[in-house]
């Protein structure tokens, strides 16, 4: 959730090109404001809180714009897939798979499907014979707490009226939403001081990085 957004003022900075990094452009580039404009237009504040920049491609850990510019993403695909952006093996997986003729189908059963849970049993630690596949966050949360509520009305419960597990659904919910609203704030803060300030205007202390390259 953005807290606050940035100005769309397009700013003279420090030219900078190193290694792994290079800003060549007044940011945000003026040609980018309009696009970001129709993106607040339709989308909500809550996801205007990245700095002005249009990505354009990414590679490894590297994210580029349409006017020559090119940053370090230290998240590395975040919420994806942290691995780094379009890793040659992950591209080839994917236009095997497309090629193939198969990019959805539910939960139905099919090879991938097979191929992936029995490579994670494998790999799992001693007592893990079955593995789920959800596709968020927020569904792995969810049935976690259903799979801790159905064991805690089992475990202590012998007449599990519905008040009862209700009432146990509500603890363990709440004792989540106080972690998640913690845990993002820790998120907020830490992109601030890492994201914002060295990697989009690159002025002041951040200048003496440079040679290292280190964002």
């Amino acid at each position: 959730m953005a807290y606050a957004t940035f100005d769309l003022k397009s700013k003279k900075v420090k030219n900078i090109k190193t290694k792994y990094r290079t800003i060549c452009t007044p940011i945000p580039h003026p040609k980018s404001i309009p696009l970001i404009k129709k993106m607040n237009l339709f989308e909500p504040r809550s996801m205007g809180g990245q700095p002005p920049i249009v990505w354009h491609r990414a590679k490894d850990f590297t994210v580029y714009d349409e006017y020559g510019n090119k940053w370090i993403d230290f998240s590395s695909g975040v919420l994806v897939s942290n691995c780094g952006h379009l890793r040659d093996e992950v591209k080839e997986d994917l236009l095997d798979q497309i090629n193939q003729g198969l990019i959805h189908n539910y939960c139905f059963p099919n090879r991938p499907r097979v191929d992936l849970v029995k490579e994670l049993i494998a790999i799992a630690p001693k007592g893990f014979e079955k593995a789920f596949l959800l596709t968020t966050g927020a569904e792995s949360v969810e049935n976690a707490l259903k799979l801790a509520r159905t064991y805690g009305i089992k475990t202590f419960y012998v007449i599990t009226p519905l008040k009862d597990q209700l009432r146990f659904a509500e603890r363990i919910l709440d004792h989540w939403i106080k972690f998640l609203k913690d845990f993002l704030g820790s998120l907020w803060n830490l992109q601030s001081a890492l994201y914002t300030e060295v990697c989009v205007y690159d002025a002041g202390p951040s200048t003496d990085c440079d040679d290292a390259d280190i964002v």
